[in-house]
Parts: C-alpha cells; structure tokens; sequence
C-alpha cells in the first residue's frame, strides 16, 4: 500500500516528519493540556525525542502500516500537529490526530482528518475507517462528527494508558458513505 504524500488541503500540509521538526514536537509534547486526552502524558524533550525516531525509523517500513504525519500550514513549513493512520486489518484503517494549543479552534483538525480520510479511501482502497476519542473529550468527538465519522458505541475498558483504563467513543465511516470534498 502506498500513500501519495505529501498530502494537500486547502490551508493545509500533511507530510512526513523529519529531524527538523523536532523543537514543535516537543512543544506540544510536553503540554499538558494537548496530552490530557491522550494514552500517553505529556513527554519531556528526550522522550519527544524519541518518539521522533521511532516514527522516522517507521518511514521505511515495508509494507507499512502506519503513518504518522506533521500538520503544517501551507505557507509555513513549521509544524503545528500531528495526525496518524494505522492499518488495524487490511480494509480497516484507525485514524487520529493532535494540534499544539494555540491552533485549536481554527478548524484545521477536521481538515486534516478530511484528507487522511478522503487518501485512505482513494489511495490506500480501505473500506472502512475508525476512530476512537476519550468519553470525556467532547471537543475531539465534534471534529470526528465533522470529518465525517459517526458514532458507533462505547468500549468500555478499551485502553490502558497513563495508570488508568479508559473508556472510549468509537466513530467509523464505510467508503460508501463517504463524500469527498469537492475542489473547484
């Protein structure tokens, strides 16, 4: 399978990372606030760090399975998120994302979430698509609504992450309910 990137929204770049991209990692990384949600903390510099290698390291990955893209802006190429597409089975892909704090609100995580939908559907030929949100992360549920996912049911118990087990939404969307957006 092959994902043609980088990927192209109208305000948006989504691309591989790169060693560059570190210092806006770790800037969201480390934040409290961005992580709350997330199975993993914040992470300090070096586990950012880290993490950046591990998903470089993954880049070369045959087949490959997951991608983890930076979100940047299209006239700037700093990124300002993250957002990911692993490969659960082989018509299924899970989809997730993340923004830094001060770019919250400008509705870049649901277009975003647009163009990995709308690549895993065109390129990757998946046939369905997931997503999964804390119970308590209302803001998160909103954009997957969105992006197009609905609602599928609870899991309770779902995830184990920072001490705790957690309950989660799960959304989905099949690729005949799906409408791409339309560019003129």
């Amino acid at each position: 399978m092959t994902l043609e990137l980088p990927l192209r929204t109208t305000r948006l770049l989504l691309r591989e990372f790169t060693r560059a991209d570190l210092p806006a990692l770790v800037g969201w990384s480390t934040d409290a606030r961005v992580t709350r949600h997330l199975l993993y903390g914040p992470r300090d510099a070096r586990a950012a760090a880290r993490h950046l290698d591990t998903v470089i390291a993954t880049q070369a990955s045959q087949p490959r399975r997951n991608w983890e893209l930076a979100i940047t802006q299209a006239t700037s190429p700093q990124p300002i998120g993250a957002c990911d597409l692993t490969l659960n089975q082989p018509d299924e892909l899970e989809v997730g994302y993340l923004l830094a704090r001060a770019h919250w609100g400008c509705g870049y995580a649901t277009e975003a979430l647009r163009a990995i939908i709308d690549a895993g559907f065109s390129q990757l030929g998946i046939t369905r698509i997931v997503a999964t949100t804390a119970v308590e992360n209302i803001r998160s549920a909103g954009v997957l609504e969105r992006a197009g996912l609905c609602w599928e049911g609870l899991l309770r118990r779902h995830a184990r992450g920072r001490g705790r087990v957690w309950d989660v939404n799960l959304y989905s969307i099949g690729r005949e309910a799906w409408v791409p957006e339309i560019v003129e």
